[in-house]
């Protein structure tokens, strides 16, 4: 029996030695899976809120620049504005009293504690008027004009400027809503006014004369813009014409017919929503995440 007892006691050691390394294994398998599993879902879940996040913040940024867009015409109070939107408004004024406008829009998001701000001003195209004084000026007042009236050098200055120009290649000054840019000699026969006290035009004429005859008054601002300075542009009134406004040229240039300036016309024109710009103001952009 002591023999025999001897004999299976290797037996039974190994099956305990093997039995224990499985379930070691198998306990360390177990835990890797574990392990596993809960890396991938958290990685899952990241992705996941990124994904969330980055389509959230997309979606802000395009109401933002949706908003500013229609705020470049329009007051806040004319919008219709989601409940997660916030604008404010601040009236101000600029160099020469240029009427400036700044907003704030803050958008949030519905999906998750997100919300972004940015700052926004509004400006008109037209700078600076151009007084009764600086319309029959030096050279050197002239050249300086288009820096003074649109912040832009000769170079720079193009239709692309205006946030609503048309480009008229018959010289149709019956345009409204937009500034009116034509190249070469303009000829127009009025049969009553074109524009109004409240809604003056701004016309530029490049390389090229302005013929006005007929019955009528144009209201307005004219610019008779000349790049190579070979010649003198003009501006004609026939008798039965006349222009309420001004005319303005960045070189010499003459004038004749019945012109009265009007300042009141010109500051009109200064405020028109198609002359309106909006830029963001650099540096305000804002994330709130809770």
């Amino acid at each position: 029996m002591l023999g025999k007892q001897t004999f299976d006691q290797p037996s039974v050691a190994k099956g305990a030695v093997a039995t224990t390394t499985v379930l070691l294994l198998t306990a360390l398998l177990t835990g890797a899976l574990i392990y596993a599993l809960t890396t991938i879902t958290s990685l899952t879940y990241q992705v996941h809120h990124h994904r969330k996040y980055f389509a959230a913040m997309s979606e802000i940024e395009f109401q933002i620049n949706r908003i500013a867009e229609q705020l470049r015409q329009n007051s806040p109070e004319a919008l219709e504005l989601p409940t997660t939107t916030i604008v404010t408004e601040t009236p101000l004024l600029g160099r020469n009293d240029a009427p400036l406008t700044h907003f704030t829009i803050e958008v949030a998001s519905l999906e998750l504690p997100l919300s972004v701000s940015q700052e926004y001003l509004r400006y008109p195209a037209l700078l600076s008027l151009p007084s009764a004084h600086s319309t029959n000026l030096s050279d050197q007042y002239l050249s300086s004009m288009l820096s003074t009236m649109f912040n832009r050098k000769l170079e720079d200055f193009s239709p692309s400027y205006f946030p609503q120009v048309v480009i008229s290649s018959q010289c149709d000054l019956t345009i409204t809503e937009a500034v009116i840019w034509h190249h070469g000699n303009c000829d127009v026969t009025l049969s009553g006014d074109i524009g109004t006290f409240n809604a003056p035009l701004l016309i530029v004429i490049e390389g090229g004369d302005l013929n006005i005859d007929g019955l009528g008054v144009l209201w307005g601002l004219i610019l008779l813009l000349d790049r190579r300075d070979l010649r003198e542009p003009s501006a004609t009134f026939s008798h039965g014409t006349a222009l309420r406004g001004a005319v303005v040229s960045n070189v010499n240039y003459q004038i004749a017919g019945q012109t009265t300036f009007n300042h009141n016309v010109l500051k009109q024109l200064q405020q028109s929503s198609y002359l309106a710009k909006i830029i963001p103001v650099p540096g305000s952009w804002h994330d709130d995440i809770q």
